[in-house]
């Protein structure tokens, strides 16, 4: 069968559900979806959803390895199925010398001396809110994860910590969030198409800067389109106005994401315009704040189910604290059982339920000769629960397997993407996750629904992030 300029003869079997099916149940708990297509076709399948290209599964781990050394050259990150208008600028959608300059600037900013700078300022604003935490009171993990790393995003990004300025800023970035990825808007995404859909939000957002009338707090907006595209503008204009006072003003005492990205320059020496800054700025915030938010809630349910992890883990945070005379943050996010226990949530759990390269040319992939419009898949997921790769208690949550792999390949494991797109901010979500989680488990204790049983929420995936749908309730008792 040829559908457009793809014949599906070529590509491994299709499901027998509609497309739309096929759509709402990637949406609707994928975890589940994709387990069911393994067993029911095998390592490789193909899903059709609506709008969107065709998605061939490859779900081994040779499959990984060649998705992953796929040629630049043969993939335009553009045409995600990503609904989500953060900016057709950014290093995830780029390619060739623009993909290569966007990680030499953003490696950096996350990683190495300037994310170790980061991590007291990272504590203080953990502290603050778990602090604030009362006995009984009942709040969802999945939530509280993503507005306390909403605070350290905003701090990470633009520098302000407190003050009316931060508040603004937050409020805005919120905002934005909530209503790019509330159910409306994601059914629209799957009804017109994620890529196309993402393009009609910019080219709103683009007309919108260019009126110039954005800005009114108290207009109303009969649709969520339409307030979105205004929080985008407003949240621009203070983008904009911080950039050019970077530019102006020289500060080396900064440690703002946004200062460096404000002034630095391309290969040629330019320096990036200020479309591409605040686009990049977008995508810091994104990754940095629902990614983080569906991963915390997914390891607060594994926290749940296995109280003598709990118990390990406040037994090694301890010790540290007693080493090192006092809480320290970067101390803190670098011990191990601690790192092991997240790891082992994130092979489980992703929150990025698969990786997809978009090829634009006929590509040679584990067997199978895939056309130009096609887009190729890999699963963390998948790969995470394989027996042949992680032994017959791959379904089993286990830290202790961490300690004794020393590590995993980046074909076993890649909760954050593999190749040459890897996230460039996963040092930095880990390293927030970690003194987060040690310090919660530190000051308070957990009740759940999903304590100590068998009980699993459903999963939520929007913009290709997986969260628990429904979150996860918790009453905090405090210790």
């Amino acid at each position: 069968m040829t559908v457009g300029a793809i014949d599906f003869a070529n590509l491994p079997k299709r499901p027998r559900e509609s497309r739309l099916r096929q759509g709402m149940s990637l949406s609707k708990g994928p975890y589940e979806y994709l387990t069911q297509k393994v067993n029911e076709i095998g390592d490789a399948f193909t899903l059709t959803v609506p709008a969107s290209p065709p998605m061939v599964f490859l779900n081994t781990v040779e499959a990984v390895k060649e998705v992953m050394a796929i040629p630049g050259d043969h993939i335009d990150q553009s045409r995600m199925p990503f609904p989500i208008d953060i900016g057709e600028k950014n290093t995830g959608f780029l390619g060739g010398v623009e993909h290569k300059d966007g990680r030499k600037i953003l490696i950096p900013n996350v990683n190495s001396e300037r994310l170790k700078a980061r991590a007291a300022d990272m504590y203080d604003i953990i502290k603050y809110r778990v602090d604030q935490l009362q006995e009984g009171e009942q709040i969802d993990m999945t939530r509280f994860v993503g507005d306390v790393t909403l605070d350290i995003a905003c701090f990470s990004l633009t520098g302000h910590k407190a003050g009316p300025v931060k508040d603004r800023y937050k409020y805005l970035m919120a905002r934005w969030l909530h209503l790019s990825t509330n159910n409306t808007m994601f059914m629209l995404g799957t009804m017109v198409g994620a890529t196309r859909w993402r393009h009609r939000m910019h080219q709103r957002y683009q007309n919108k800067l260019a009126s110039g009338r954005y800005g009114r707090e108290k207009r109303f907006y009969f649709t969520p389109w339409g307030r979105a595209v205004e929080l985008k503008a407003q949240l621009d204009q203070m983008l904009r106005n911080d950039i050019r006072k970077a530019r102006a003003e020289s500060n080396n005492d900064r440690n703002d994401i946004l200062y460096y990205l404000s002034i630095a320059t391309d290969s040629t020496g330019a320096l990036l315009s200020e479309e591409r800054v605040i686009a990049e700025s977008l995508a810091v915030l994104f990754g940095g704040h629902e990614t983080s938010a569906g991963t915390g809630g997914f390891f607060a349910l594994w926290l749940l189910k296995h109280p003598q992890v709990c118990a390990k883990i406040r037994e090694e945070v301890t010790a540290c604290i007693e080493a090192q005379g006092g809480f320290n943050g970067l101390a803190i996010s670098e011990l191990r059982y601690l790192n092991a226990a997240l790891m082992e949530s994130q092979r489980l759990s992703p929150t990025i339920f698969a990786i997809m390269r978009c090829l634009v040319k006929d590509t040679q992939v584990a067997g199978y000769s895939l056309p130009s419009g096609v887009g190729v898949m890999v699963s963390p997921y998948l790969i995470g629960r394989r027996k042949d790769v992680w032994g017959e208690d791959a379904d089993c949550f286990r830290p202790e397997r961490w300690l004794e792999r020393k590590g995993a390949k980046p074909y076993e494991f890649f909760p954050f993407g593999g190749g040459h797109r890897t996230c460039v901010g996963l040092n930095q979500a880990r390293q927030q996750l970690k003194i987060l989680f040690a310090y919660m488990l530190l000051k308070t204790e957990w009740d759940s629904k999903y304590k100590n049983n068998d009980v699993w929420p459903s999963q939520r995936s929007i913009a290709g992030t997986t969260q628990p749908e429904g979150g996860v309730p918790i009453t905090i008792h405090c210790r």
